[in-house]
């Protein structure tokens, strides 16, 4: 998500360097592990301001467990900062928005390090439904979230200290050693 500082990301064949970060970022899907709501409605910030059927941003609030919520404080019209959310619900307003904008490629950055279990059950159940077809790419410290992962690298200070190997090439995590 920012400029390359050294070696190349190539996807599909397509150097990074060479693409604009717009284009880029438009054909990413991100979970960051900030949770960023914007201001506006649940429905601006499920459909990340894009004209999306009301139907399919209240599904993707059933999926992650707030549909009810939403409903009870005021519907999809209600404003994004006056409904009461934890920290695990913000997070999985962040997923729901994912599930609406999904891409082939998405990016995980610590998205579950700052909920409790059970919403991190939650949302690796969520992601492994909805993104089973895509390529996802994962930063995490926590092992149990990368289970699943068919390619792992552990980093530490930056330089790639274990990968161990396997067959698949689909999803590709990295575990941060600390």
């Amino acid at each position: 998500m920012i400029e390359i500082q050294s070696g190349d990301v190539i996807i599909d064949g397509i150097s990074l360097q060479s693409c604009p970060r717009d284009a880029i970022r438009a054909k990413i899907t991100v979970i960051p592990q900030e949770p960023v709501l914007f201001p506006g409605s649940v429905r601006e910030n499920i459909a990340a301001f894009k004209v999306i059927d009301d139907d399919k941003v209240l599904q993707a609030l059933e999926k992650v467990e707030l549909r009810e919520h939403v409903m009870a404080h005021g519907d999809l019209d209600a404003k994004i900062d006056d409904l009461p959310l934890s920290a695990g619900q913000r997070q999985l307003v962040c997923l729901a928005r994912a599930i609406t904008m999904k891409q082939k490629i998405l990016l995980l950055d610590e998205a579950t390090s700052r909920v409790d279990d059970k919403t991190d059950q939650l949302m690796q159940q969520v992601i492994r439904q909805e993104f089973s077809g895509c390529t996802i790419i994962a930063v995490a410290h926590r092992a149990h979230t990368l289970l699943d992962f068919d390619r792992i690298a552990v980093i530490d200070e930056g330089r790639v200290v274990d990968r161990p190997q396997s067959d698949r090439t689909a999803t590709f995590a990295i575990g941060i050693d600390s």
